[in-house]
């Protein structure tokens, strides 16, 4: 089992490479927009007090946390299509139109 997946990772660096790293930028843009949206709250409520923090808080949190899920979903979605890639050496259904020896 070790075997076969060091072999398959091997096989297939370079396509988990760019695909994950992608992925990756991504995510790091939806928790910069997170951060962004959070700013911006806490700018536009300056005259509410202990409440600009509360809603600081809770819109740049909220954002974060989608923009984290987002990019585990999508990381997850990946590597599963790159594994079937990677065992089969074909494009799962749905990845048909990508070529991954190009990724």
């Amino acid at each position: 089992m070790f075997k076969r997946s060091a072999r398959t990772f091997k096989n297939t660096w370079g396509e988990s490479i760019g695909a994950l790293g992608t992925i990756d930028v991504v995510t790091f843009l939806l928790l910069l927009t997170g951060l962004v949206l959070g700013g911006l709250t806490f700018v536009v409520t300056t005259d509410l007090g202990t409440d600009q923090l509360l809603a600081t808080l809770l819109i740049g949190c909220t954002a974060v946390s989608i923009g984290l899920l987002i990019g585990k979903a999508l990381s997850g979605i990946a590597r599963t299509a790159l594994y079937l890639y990677a065992t089969q050496n074909t494009a799962p259904k749905r990845f048909d139109d990508i070529d991954f020896s190009k990724i």
